[in-house]
């Protein structure tokens, strides 16, 4: 596997490159929003039953481990991505 180096990204072009592979894979038809606008969701696919179907969140932690991006999934974005309700 080719060894990738993403740290010259910003944070919304690592979400618009989570969004591309995550399309690119799994064929969804991700949306993602405009900075501060999207209430704890970066990107969403939405179905007629649910309009937050699928939440995704993509994290560009440059230089930190998994313990720190976990611990900050679990402390501050958990919460936001339960109230939007996404499917099982």
């Amino acid at each position: 596997m080719n060894n990738y180096n993403f740290s010259t990204l910003n944070d919304k072009e690592f979400e618009q490159i989570a969004k591309d592979l995550l399309n690119a894979k799994y064929n969804l038809g991700l949306q993602n929003f405009k900075v501060g606008k999207d209430k704890g969701t970066d990107l969403r696919f939405s179905t007629s039953n649910n309009n937050n179907s699928i939440i995704v969140q993509a994290k560009h932690y440059i230089g930190s481990g998994y313990a720190q991006l976990k611990s900050t999934l679990l402390r501050k974005e958990l919460g936001k991505v339960k109230k939007l309700l996404p499917d099982s």
